[in-house]
């Protein structure tokens, strides 16, 4: 969610997602926080990479 600097999970047919990370409607710069995150990848091991756009990051989540 760019705009609601969090992550939430989605699978198809859910009404409801789940929360991953982030902190919703709020940005910052600490470690549990994002400030428009824009892009999620993922690696064979399943760990979560997370572009942190305004903080110039990458994110990584286990």
């Amino acid at each position: 969610n760019y705009l609601g600097h969090s992550i939430t999970k989605w699978k198809i047919g859910e009404i409801a997602g789940t929360f991953i990370a982030g902190t919703p409607g709020k940005n910052g710069a600490s470690s549990t926080q994002f400030d428009s995150p824009s892009t999620v990848a993922l690696d064979k091991n399943g760990n979560m990479y997370i572009a942190d756009t305004s903080n110039h990051r990458i994110q990584l989540i286990r």
